[in-house]
């Protein structure tokens, strides 16, 4: 990634709108940093999910290196029970 694309914590706030905008329209990538150390990534959406053809969890195992599905990062990464048992709900439309 090129400077170009690269913002630190405050300048992505302040041009938050304009950097979404950009990753949407260009399909462009930015990275945030914080003190100089990468800390995130703006990414576009991949254009699968805008259809609804794809559950939303099944994207999110593009952020693991492991080769885990999207729900089983999302487990993983869920911190107790209660959100687990929540999430589960919310799953099973009720």
């Amino acid at each position: 990634m090129s400077d170009d694309n690269t913002y630190s914590i405050r300048e992505t706030r302040e041009q938050l709108s304009r950097l979404v905008e950009l990753a949407y329209l260009t399909g462009g990538r930015f990275l945030v940093t914080k003190f100089g150390k990468p800390r995130a990534a703006l990414v576009p959406v991949p254009k699968g999910l805008l259809t609804g053809k794809k559950p939303i969890a099944d994207y999110a195992g593009f952020m693991s290196a492991k080769g885990e599905s999207g729900i089983e990062l999302e487990d993983r990464m869920r911190r107790n029970k209660k959100e687990r048992e929540y999430i589960e709900r919310l799953r099973n439309g009720k």
